[in-house]
């Protein structure tokens, strides 16, 4: 089957290496030469990450990562060249793929983090929280269908998952999923 649409929250690369970016760019533009529309959002390894090596030699070496502006360069024909709006503060962003359909990609990785080790866990800052819900108000307003992504669980998958395997769910997850299923998010 030829889907229409591919949606990638995450984790493009192992450990944010630039040059397995730049792979990860033209292979999903082989997608989009096809007619299939990418969609891409970091995960929690994908930017400013200290963990990027190169394992052609013994010890593996470090390599360059990338920043949130050159994730933004590097997938700019996969969401954020022509995104319909982008949130200041994050790199949340909303497509517009189809008629009556936004997809809203939301950044809740925490890469401003990264010194030294790499901060795998997830949060959405207040001031994205804030530009969710306006873009939810838009959204309802003009009767449009909204698609939300994100790397890291709004809730947890099961009992005690973040006690038990923290990191995978998203700071404050009760509140921040009350706020987004009030906000209209399913």
């Amino acid at each position: 089957a030829k889907p229409k649409i591919v949606l990638i929250p995450g984790d493009l690369t192992k450990d944010g290496e630039l040059v397995n970016h730049v792979t990860m760019r033209n292979l999903l533009q082989r997608l989009r030469d096809e007619g299939i529309k990418v969609l891409v959002i970091p995960g929690n390894h994908d930017i400013n990450n200290p963990e990027a090596l190169s394992f052609k030699s013994e010890p593996p070496s470090p390599v360059a990562s990338v920043t949130p502006e050159e994730f933004a360069e590097i997938y700019r024909d996969f969401g954020y060249k022509n995104a319909l709006y982008r949130d200041e503060n994050s790199l949340s962003y909303v497509s517009h793929p189809f008629y009556k359909l936004w997809i809203l990609a939301i950044d809740a990785c925490k890469y401003t983090n990264n010194v030294g080790t790499s901060d795998v866990s997830g949060a959405i800052k207040p001031a994205t929280m804030e530009w969710i819900k306006d873009i939810m108000e838009k959204a309802r307003e003009k009767d449009i269908t909204v698609l939300a992504m994100m790397h890291h669980g709004v809730m947890q998958h099961y009992s005690l998952q973040n006690s038990l395997d923290p990191g995978y769910v998203i700071d404050n997850w009760q509140e921040n999923a009350a706020a987004l299923a009030n906000a209209g998010i399913k």
